[in-house]
């Protein structure tokens, strides 16, 4: 059996150039589910101790009641803004205003919103024993080492937001065109 590593590409709409959500206070962004994996427990929880922040939260539709069940219990309600169904480019001016992407997940085949994030020019605050969104971040945001603590949490959100900082795109390395490269030739050789 040969196993090919065909990669993963990342659309050309995130890039930091481009327009950014303009927002009356700073926020951290969230763009993935409420499943237990992605954790979003954590920057819930984390919120409820920072101030004068915000978070919005790219979830799917059918996902909001709980998101905004969740903020509402822990008193955050007013602070937590719940958005869905964004086209790429729309989620790339939302990257382009956070203060940081907020990405706490205990577990990820890949991790595409870091990508996208760092891809935008903006930091990803992430676990780092989370191996795939650490790889793809490389430096360019914070690793957290409680994946369940949310003062560690709030304090590196407080700090995204107390000194905001752009950061460098990755290589080319996560191209849609070569990956889709890589599967063709590996079809064509598999089928002879």
């Amino acid at each position: 059996v040969d196993v090919v590593n065909a990669g993963n590409g990342c659309s050309a709409a995130f890039t930091p150039d481009g327009p950014r959500e303009v927002a009356s206070d700073p926020y951290v962004l969230f763009v993935g589910n409420t499943r237990a994996h992605k954790n979003l427990d954590v920057v819930l929880r984390a919120m409820a101790v920072a101030t004068g922040i915000r978070l919005l939260a790219v979830v799917p539709e059918s996902e909001t009641a709980a998101v905004r069940a969740a903020a509402e219990r822990i008193g955050i309600a007013g602070r937590v803004d719940v958005i869905t169904g964004v086209d790429d480019e729309r989620l790339a001016e939302l990257y382009r205003g956070a203060a940081a992407t907020a990405m706490p997940s205990l577990l990820e085949g890949f991790g595409l919103p870091a990508l996208e994030s760092v891809s935008s020019g903006t930091p990803v605050i992430h676990w780092s024993g989370c191996r795939a969104v650490a790889e793809i971040v490389a430096g360019q945001g914070g690793g957290g080492s409680d994946a369940h603590d949310a003062h560690e949490w709030a304090a590196a959100m407080t700090e995204a937001v107390r000194s905001p900082r752009t950061v460098a795109a990755p290589s080319d390395a996560y191209d849609w065109d070569r990956t889709a490269r890589v599967v063709s030739a590996t079809l064509t050789d598999a089928l002879g």
